[in-house]
């Protein structure tokens, strides 16, 4: 399935399922905030391939996630904040520069999960709580068991963005993928 929406160019990734907290300023990207706010709330957000987040266009890579608007609160300082959640993730399929910010057609990506994939998300939730129970203990504390995701995509996703929060944002905007 394809569809038609505006683009955000950001130097992070969001992953479906993530909240991500924006701060919309420029007037180009107000423009496309009204756009998502008069029609069903969901723009796409792609990691920069070229070029950077404010001022000029820049150039995504080919694939992203569909965000839609959870939240929108009262401009303050200039900029309207918003928190927007990942939904599924896309291909680009073109690009249209004609309006002030980026619109693309893009393609949903079915997501499938097989046999290996169970086994590996299995492997890695047992990872992550060993993990998070050798932390805490080293810390000299306790804390239940961790709520992670029971579906494999979720726990993908979830694994993700946890990583992601780890590194400094130019080392994760620089790896060539």
């Amino acid at each position: 399935m394809s569809e038609t929406i505006p683009i955000f160019p950001l130097n992070t990734v969001l992953f479906p399922g993530a909240l991500m907290p924006l701060r919309i300023f420029e007037p180009r990207y107000r423009q496309m905030l009204e756009r998502c706010l008069d029609g069903n709330g969901r723009f796409g957000v792609a990691l920069i391939k070229s070029g950077k987040e404010v001022g000029a266009s820049a150039t995504p890579y080919e694939l992203g996630t569909i965000a839609r608007i959870e939240r929108v609160d009262e401009e303050n300082q200039g900029s309207i904040p918003i928190i927007a959640r990942g939904m599924e993730r896309f291909r680009i399929v073109s690009l249209d520069y004609s309006l002030p910010y980026l619109v693309a057609d893009v393609r949903l990506l079915e997501e499938l999960v097989d046999e290996a994939a169970e086994i590996a998300a299995a492997h890695a939730r047992e990872e992550v709580n060993r993990y998070i129970r050798l932390l805490l203990a080293v810390r000299g504390e306790w804390h239940r068991q961790p709520e992670l995701p029971n579906d494999p995509l979720g726990l993908l996703h979830f694994l993700g963005t946890v990583l992601l929060g780890l590194f400094p944002r130019d080392t994760t905007t620089n790896t060539r993928s």
